[in-house]
């Protein structure tokens, strides 16, 4: 199963504005400069590369979930390094 991630949205602590971001960079094939794979359970390695798909809502390029991993409650993460999360009604 092929899973894309066209664009995240990140809630900024500071100005609280949306921010999309764009794939179209880093090296096709790869994980974006930037970003950490893992998953939440033992098995086989998540794997997410950076893949061209022009029908995306930013094309030509989106982070896609690629791992076939198909144990149970396991789930493969893609980690912003950068990016900041805050929960609703968080200072």
């Amino acid at each position: 199963m092929r899973f894309f991630v066209p664009f995240l949205f990140a809630r900024e602590a500071v100005d609280r504005q949306s921010q999309v971001i764009h794939f179209d960079q880093g090296m096709l094939g790869k994980v974006p400069k930037g970003w950490i794979v893992a998953a939440t359970h033992p098995g086989a390695d998540a794997r997410w590369e950076s893949v061209q798909d022009n029908s995306a809502p930013s094309p030509p390029n989106v982070l896609a979930q690629l791992s076939q991993d198909k144990a149970a409650g396991r789930f493969p993460l893609a980690i912003g390094k950068a990016l900041r999360f805050e929960t609703a009604g968080s200072v």
